[in-house]
């Protein structure tokens, strides 16, 4: 996947053998989650399109669409309509034919 888990090992060391994390540090990581949420579900939209996979659902397109209005980099909350939106693709039985062939193309560990 590109990815090493040099960060990942770090943070664990901090956990196990430091103090922890502040509810500043937890709340500092919120904006990050969902930067990483929608940056795998762009990834997972691309990839499904090309890999020519078909969505189950044809009203998912809608749900596609939402999605991709959404700047991965800059969002700083869930809104409830994109949340519904993420459930409805993740449901879709194309979605899961995409993420089982996620060795295709580039996703993080952490999409699911």
């Amino acid at each position: 996947t590109g990815e090493s888990g040099k960060s990942t090992f770090v943070k664990q060391m901090r956990i196990i053998h430091g103090s922890g994390y502040t509810d500043d540090d937890k709340r500092a990581f919120i904006g990050l989650i969902y930067q990483n949420i929608f940056i795998a579900m762009h990834t997972m939209l691309d990839a499904i399109e090309k890999l020519g996979i078909a969505y189950s659902n044809p009203d998912n397109q809608a749900n596609v669409d939402l999605i991709r209005e959404v700047d991965a980099e800059s969002v700083t909350q869930l809104e409830p309509d994109k949340v519904a939106a993420i459930h409805q693709l993740w449901a879709d039985p194309g979605m899961k034919e995409c993420y089982e062939r996620r060795r295709e193309f580039q996703l993080t560990d952490s999409s699911k």
